[in-house]
């Protein structure tokens, strides 16, 4: 009868320490550039260029909310090398994902700036502030107030979806549990020990969004 031994469970403690530092990472990368593009899509009264600017991030948004993060994962590792474009299976792990988190992030950002009261722009041309100014002052301090939460719980769910990238090969907590499986067939156990892991990490971060919600009053 097979018992869990300690090779298993270090193999896929590395698996949840590896999902850990890529989904921290990618949200390093995601987040100041998903800050950047929901800034400039959420300009009002913009220039022809910044017309430009906000309609090319808008298609780009669009297509990868638009389509399986599985699929552009897929594409990344495995289509680009078709076009002469090879990368490793962590760098398309992070750019898949990373594209994946500012894709989501940035409406997160748009839309906190957008929920803050039009007269919150009029008191502050009132004031005699420039635009800038008026963002930086007025509507960043309360957009942030809405982007905290849901921000948060993505995060949550980016953790989960990083499972994802065990289709380019890349061994993280869900594949170490594939791979522990394949070699002792006990499925229920093996995967019920991973669910357990996945548990571990996100609940706090879930705890932590609830909390934040209560304090921020949002």
């Amino acid at each position: 009868m097979y018992t869990v031994n300690f090779g298993d469970l270090t193999f896929i403690g590395q698996g949840a320490i590896t999902t850990i530092l890529l989904s921290l990472g990618t949200m390093a990368i995601s987040l100041p550039l998903a800050v950047l593009v929901g800034l400039v899509r959420s300009v009002r009264k913009p220039n022809i260029l910044v017309k430009g600017v906000q309609l090319v991030f808008g298609i780009v948004v669009s297509a990868v909310r638009g389509t399986p993060l599985m699929a552009q994962l897929i594409f990344l590792f495995f289509g680009l090398p078709m076009l002469g474009i090879e990368m490793p299976s962590i760098t398309a792990a992070m750019l898949g994902l990373s594209l994946y988190g500012i894709a989501y992030l940035a409406e997160i950002v748009r839309g906190g700036i957008e929920s803050v009261a039009e007269d919150q722009w009029d008191a502050a041309t009132a004031l005699g502030l420039n635009y800038l100014q008026t963002m930086w002052r007025v509507i960043l301090p309360q957009a942030v107030r809405i982007m905290l939460p849901p921000s948060v719980s993505f995060f949550i769910g980016l953790i989960k979806d990083s499972s994802l990238v065990a289709v380019i090969g890349f061994v993280e907590l869900a594949r170490a549990g594939r791979i522990v499986v394949e070699r002792t067939s006990q499925s229920l156990l093996i995967f019920a020990v991973v669910a357990a892991v996945y548990f571990v990490i996100c609940y706090p971060l879930s705890l932590f969004s609830q909390r934040l919600e209560r304090a921020l009053k949002v």
